[in-house]
């Protein structure tokens, strides 16, 4: 029974709701300091995100490159994300796969499978192609050309304004040149995505230039296949056992200059004016491919240019769809050639070729 004169006999026991009260008021305690403890945790995750973003900065500051600066400028919160995948810092790439899985996206889809094409073999690489398979459902494993079929089948026309400069930086830091093949004002013709490093270029490679002789003093014999062409002052004619050594090479010997390519594949050679519009251009191998089709890239504009066609898919001249003009070429023998053209010349070699496909 309650004693009327023990005031802690009077309190009696608390009622339900207020057990309840109390519990859900512990729950919510609990609750409360875990937001607080996870809020913290990302808003320190976030603010090291921008301490790496400063340090982009810093850097982009060093470079005297006036695309790699503007590239920098207009960076967008993605590709900062993806291009710290590229940082030395384990803590840097560590954030950038807990952002990525948080806030996925095809924008970061897309700048990851771009990054299995410069990536090496290790934790990082494993992380991206997990984060991959994970997001979207499928395995295709470590094999990039299998993840680029996916992206582009899946979305074929999002828009995606800022690739452009995340692919400029992510491969300027291969080679600082190749930072100028991709423009800000995505100038391209085709889908970036597709125009992949060939992994093993790391430097622009200059194309030699042809020198001739005349007929008369050349070795060859009567069954060797050459290529003549008929434009210039004077006809002049490529052995195919030179030129497929060389693949690509110049001609300057007419007044107008001239790009050739040899084609191994299919035995034939193509060969191109070098001044679109009037323009004189000088060439070298990018160290990209399209379609598996070697592109070449002009000093003066930094465009990106089909050598099996001569037309112009990525940069300013690209945007005027440029091409150069295609040249006639006569496949024949050394013999039937000389016989036809007496007074012609032939290439006996080239200098300062670096080019081996």
């Amino acid at each position: 029974m309650t004693d009327p004169n023990n005031p802690k006999s009077q309190l009696g026991k608390p009622a339900r709701w207020e057990v309840a009260l109390m519990v859900g008021m512990g729950s919510l305690m609990v609750g409360f300091s875990g937001w607080l403890y996870v809020s913290y945790q990302q808003a320190k995750v976030d603010h090291e995100h921008k301490m790496q973003q400063i340090d982009l900065w810093k850097e982009s500051m060093v470079d005297t490159t006036v695309r790699a600066k503007r590239a920098f400028q207009r960076l967008e919160e993605y590709d900062i994300i993806a291009l710290n995948l590229r940082r030395p810092e384990p803590d840097a790439w560590k954030n950038s796969i807990k952002q990525m899985s948080r806030e996925w996206n095809y924008k970061l889809e897309r700048r990851c499978v771009e990054l299995l094409r410069v990536l090496p073999a290790g934790q990082v690489r494993h992380e991206v192609v997990g984060l991959l398979q994970s997001k979207t459902k499928t395995t295709f494993g470590d094999d990039p050309d299998a993840w680029l079929h996916y992206i582009i089948q899946q979305r074929q026309h999002d828009p995606d304004p800022s690739f452009c400069n995340f692919k400029a930086l992510l491969y300027r830091s291969i080679c600082p040149k190749f930072v100028e093949f991709f423009p800000e004002d995505d100038l391209a013709q085709v889908n970036l995505s597709e125009v992949l490093w060939d992994g093993v270029t790391t430097h622009l490679v200059d194309l030699g230039q042809c020198v001739f002789a005349n007929q008369s003093s050349c070795d060859l014999k009567a069954t060797d296949l050459v290529f003549g062409v008929l434009s210039g002052p004077r006809p002049h004619a490529y052995p195919e056992k030179i030129a497929r050594n060389l693949t690509f090479f110049t001609d300057h010997s007419a007044e107008t200059g001239s790009l050739a390519h040899y084609d191994a594949k299919e035995n034939k050679m193509m060969v191109f004016e070098d001044n679109p519009a009037k323009r004189p251009l000088s060439f070298a191998v990018s160290g990209f491919r399209y379609h598996g089709n070697i592109l070449l890239v002009d000093e003066q504009t930094k465009s990106l240019w089909l050598a099996t066609s001569g037309l112009a898919i990525v940069g300013p001249m690209a945007r005027s769809k440029a091409k150069l003009k295609s040249l006639p070429v006569e496949s024949t023998t050394w013999q039937l050639w000389k016989a036809a053209h007496p007074d012609g010349l032939v290439m006996t070699s080239v200098q300062n070729s670096q080019f081996d496909e």
